[in-house]
């Protein structure tokens, strides 16, 4: 059942609409509940999708569930990797 939602779930990550790309982020934190399912977004290329949806979104509730969105997908070594990139990213701005 989870891999159509998951699916679904990245590709409103991916609307220019800061509301869909909440939601979005919303959806992948319920439906990532298990490895597989998380190793699915990540497959889709959207962990990297979502610290450029930190960047370049302007909306604090959009932030909060990008930044929700990207612990849940986590794995223990990308998620050092991950913090390390961010504040990276959040000093060049």
């Amino acid at each position: 059942m989870g891999d159509n939602l998951i699916e679904q779930s990245v590709k409103l990550l991916r609307v220019k609409d800061p509301l869909f790309k909440r939601m979005g982020a919303s959806r992948i934190i319920h439906f990532a509940t298990d490895d597989e399912k998380r190793m699915k977004v990540v497959e889709l290329g959207e962990a990297h999708g979502l610290v450029n949806l930190l960047k370049a979104v302007k909306d604090d509730r959009t932030r909060k569930e990008a930044l929700r969105a990207l612990v849940t997908c986590r794995s223990e070594f990308d998620f050092l990797a991950m913090l390390l990139f961010f504040s990276y990213a959040t000093l060049k701005m």
